[in-house]
């Protein structure tokens, strides 16, 4: 018989362990513990992987204290492989600027000839700045995105690598170097259990949060200069609230950008509204704007000129500012460099040994900004001054003088004013919509385009002296600076008819009755209104004709450039019933169904307007602006500079014919012409007037008829009235038998009455 198994040992009991259906109790289950024990491991190990530790001391505190207010020693101590050469004087002037405005507020614009570091300055100035605590929000701007993070990179990267950095300002740089490149890592990071809140991000650069740090929390963002620029702030851990207080405008226009006035415009509105509001209300902010002048009149170009914009202190650095004067050794030298490089020598050392030889006298006159800039196989800056010129010779006034070709050849005879002059050309003691005691008439110029209206409201004296009250688009744009093809608000929209004959003559109603409802009050207090509406008839003629016909002040009027080839007007017959002035004519319509229009030679008109805008103050026939900011004017500036003349010859005279420049608006200039040509209308005499009279010599008949054939092909072209009535003449005097067609008795009819 087998022997039994003893029962086996009942297992102890385990209170967390639940009971089962059948009373019992289960095995210890020591996976639950395990698990938590798991996680605290892991959560220990992840808390040691954030936390970098204590910050490392200081290594030399006094090195670090003596650059707090020093920015040239700052460059000099921690970037010295970025400035191996030492600094010019045009150098030491522009770091003391730099370092005022930075800690205390202001502005600084500045142009310095190409390689001259003022890009890494002004970054490195930025990184000064806010390690010590001077400001502690920097915005970084450029003429793309593209560009900022560039720019915002190379700061990064001195943080990264820089060991000086990293030993002198360890509350910013270890923990930055910690991150080892990775961006995650920033979201927790802590310092001994405490978060440093660092941010490493495309666009923005967010430092350390450490207690005691100056530069605790200091921010770095980037942005294009049409990007988001506005409403930039900061809420620190402490919960305060900063708002940027240096701002480093870094080449804000490309090569394309600087080609177009209307995107000038656009960066300098948001160069000077936009960014300079970004500090916040009652706050002086540091503003830099580093610059280089690609064409005369650009963006960059506006912001160094001191009269257009006094705020931004410009300071126009240059490469040469005096040039030798011995050019016929420097005419040698060249002829012995160019062989040199010809043959494939690029260190040409004939040409050195001759410059070496005959230093003095090829360097008489001569004054350069850096002494010190010159390739090394070069003997002076001079010689590498005029070599650069010499081997790039479109660019070199740009790029290292700051001082561009002139795009229009200046043409003897005639000063044109550029927009910035024109903006500047203001009279300072008559606001918008008032008028100075000598105004005498006051006359209204409208250009017509398909979708607005450019108008132009002038005041003018007995002896054309002459002021712009008032100017604007119909309808109102509702910005500053728009160009015709950006007008998105057009007639037809403004109006809500979608006929556009029909919304033009509403728009030409409603102007005239904004405008000629004005009363305009001079200084002794008497009481003008506009007199006379001359409207540009170009564009759809029937409209402005209809619209004239309805009110007798209109005068229509047709834009013609007589040449020089063509007779001037003041030398033809005036016809019965016609009205002839200055550059002016209306030919007779009395007897026909013809309207009343004007006729305006435009080539005349422009040149002696801009004799007016140049006439000096005192003298009679000036012609200003109303006061108002010089880049309120901005646009009527661009407009009434948009046109070149070129001078011509032919009937014994000189005149200037006009071309409006590529990519130009020139409406406020039609519109201020035909202002000026409305006081003529009205009697005001335009000086020199008398003196332009030519008066006809007596010819014979086959003189003029031969005269006549050789200028038939460039005679100008006669208007419909004119057309009809030579129809009728010729008629007339065409021999017949003494019978006449119908056709003919009808047209002598018609002639006689």
């Amino acid at each position: 018989m087998a022997k039994k198994r003893p029962p086996a040992a009942a297992a102890p009991e385990d209170p967390e362990d639940d009971d089962n259906e059948s009373g019992s109790k289960r095995p210890q289950d020591s996976y639950g513990k395990h698990r938590k024990r798991q996680a605290s491991k892991a959560k220990e190990e992840s808390t040691e992987a954030r936390d970098i530790g204590p910050i490392p001391a200081i290594v030399n505190a006094k090195r670090r204290e003596a650059c707090r207010l020093n920015l040239k020693k700052y460059l000099l101590t921690y970037f010295k492989e970025a400035f191996p050469l030492p600094f010019s004087e045009d150098h030491e002037r522009i770091l003391k600027d730099i370092e005022e405005r930075a800690i205390n507020g202001g502005l600084k614009c500045i142009a310095m000839p190409r390689g001259s570091g003022k890009t890494t300055i002004l970054l490195r100035a930025m990184l000064w700045v806010l390690s010590y605590g001077h400001q502690r929000f920097g915005v970084l701007v450029e003429a793309d995105e593209g560009g900022a993070e560039e720019s915002l990179d190379a700061i990064k990267i001195e943080w990264e690598t820089n060991p000086l950095l990293l030993e002198d300002f360890p509350e910013i740089a270890y923990p930055i170097r910690c991150l080892e490149g990775i961006t995650q890592r920033g979201n927790a990071q802590t310092t001994q259990g405490k978060r440093t809140l660092i941010g490493w991000r495309r666009k923005e650069l967010i430092f350390p949060t450490i207690e005691g740090s100056q530069a605790s929390g200091a921010i770095i963002r980037c942005t294009g200069i049409l990007g988001r620029v506005r409403g930039m702030q900061k809420v620190l851990a402490d919960g305060k609230t900063i708002r940027p207080g240096f701002v480093l405008v870094n080449d804000p226009q490309t090569d394309t950008s600087a080609l177009s006035d209307a995107e000038c415009a656009k960066r300098e509105k948001v160069i000077g509204g936009a960014i300079l509001g970004l500090g916040g209300p009652g706050k002086r902010i540091a503003g830099f704007a580093a610059v280089t002048v690609i064409r005369e009149g650009d963006a960059a170009d506006r912001m160094l000129n001191q009269k257009l914009m006094p705020k931004w202190h410009g300071d126009r650095c240059k490469l040469v500012y005096e040039w030798p004067t011995n050019r016929d050794l420097w005419s040698k030298y060249f002829d012995i460099r160019s062989e040199e490089i010809a043959e494939g020598n690029d260190e040409h050392p004939k040409a050195n040994k001759f410059y070496k030889a005959n230093r003095v006298a090829m360097d008489e006159g001569s004054k350069v900004g850096w002494a010190h800039r010159k390739f090394p196989h070069e003997i002076s800056a001079i010689q590498h001054a005029e070599d650069l010129r010499f081997d790039t010779p479109d660019t070199f006034d740009a790029e290292y003088q700051n001082e561009p070709k002139k795009s229009i050849v200046a043409v003897d005879g005639i000063r044109c004013l550029t927009s910035d002059e024109f903006c500047l050309r203001i009279l300072p003691t008559h606001r918008r919509g008032e008028i100075p005691d000598w105004v005498e008439h006051i006359t209204l110029g409208v250009d017509v385009q398909g979708s607005s209206l450019w108008w132009t409201v002038s005041g003018v004296g007995a002896d054309f002296s002459g002021l712009v009250v008032d100017y604007g688009i119909w309808p109102e744009p509702g910005i500053d600076y728009i160009t015709l093809s950006d007008i998105e608000r057009t007639i037809i929209r403004a109006t809500g008819i979608r006929s556009s004959t029909e919304s033009l003559l509403v728009a030409l109603n409603k102007l005239r009755e904004e405008r000629l409802a004005v009363t305009y009050t001079r200084d002794d207090g008497t009481q003008l209104r506009p007199g006379i509406m001359v409207v540009d008839a170009g564009f759809q003629s029937e409209v402005v004709y209809r619209f004239s016909q309805q009110h007798q002040h209109v005068v229509p009027s047709h834009g013609k450039g007589v040449t020089a080839r063509q007779r001037p007007w003041n030398q033809e017959k005036k016809k019965a019933g016609e009205r002839m002035g200055f550059g002016w004519r209306m030919p007779p319509t009395r007897g026909t169904r013809a309207p009343r229009y004007c006729l305006v030679d435009t080539n005349t008109w422009k040149t002696a307007m801009m004799d007016r805008w140049t006439t000096e103050a005192g003298e009679a026939g000036a012609w200003w602006l109303y006061r108002a900011a010089p880049l309120r004017h901005r646009m009527a500036a661009d407009n009434l500079s948009a046109e070149y003349p070129t001078k011509t010859q032919g009937h014994g005279r000189e005149l200037f014919e006009w071309g409006v420049r590529p990519g130009r608006d020139n409406h406020f200039l039609d519109a201020t012409i035909l202002s000026a040509v409305g006081a003529s209308i009205l009697g005001v005499k335009v000086p020199g007037e008398a003196d332009r009279v030519v008066r006809r010599r007596k010819i014979s008949m086959s003189d003029r008829a031969q005269s006549d054939r050789s200028d038939q092909a460039a005679s100008r072209e006669p208007s419909p009235v004119e057309q009809r009535v030579e129809a009728v003449e010729r008629i007339a005097k065409q021999p017949h038998d003494g019978k006449m067609t119908l056709a003919e008795l009808r047209a002598l009819r018609r002639k006689s009455g």
